[in-house]
């Protein structure tokens, strides 16, 4: 850092910006070790994300429910901070969420338990 006007140099600028996207992309290791599980069978097929790498930054949550008690899909941040939760109330779902670079884990959970874990990668164009 430049002492006198305490300014970053562009290589200290870099190097800043370098470790605050690595950090965005750091791994729960508690979500990767059931990360794609379905915790219980027919309760929701997961149609996408089928992939977990992404450069584009929406990304569309398409599933079919079974009948019965509402589901929720909610999206995490690689800090395990909620940030959107969305009901699933019908058997057919679909929900389009824009996200910025960085590791994402998104859950499917109806009132009492888990029934899906995955994750999703944006990554920048290169």
């Amino acid at each position: 850092m430049n002492e006198k006007n305490n300014t970053l140099t562009l290589e200290e600028s870099m190097r800043k910006k370098n470790t605050d996207t690595a950090d965005k992309f750091i791994p729960i290791p508690e979500y990767e070790a059931v990360c794609f599980s379905e915790f219980r069978s027919g309760e929701i097929v997961i149609n996408s994300p089928k992939d977990s790498v992404f450069t584009d930054s929406n990304i569309v949550f398409n599933f079919s429910a079974s009948g019965g008690e509402t589901k929720y899909l909610k999206i995490f941040d690689n800090k395990d901070k909620m940030l959107f939760t969305f009901p699933i109330r019908e058997r057919k779902f679909i929900q389009k969420v824009s996200l910025p670079v960085g590791l994402f884990y998104w859950k499917v959970e109806n009132d009492l338990e888990l029934l899906y874990l995955g994750k999703v990668s944006i990554k920048r164009k290169s």
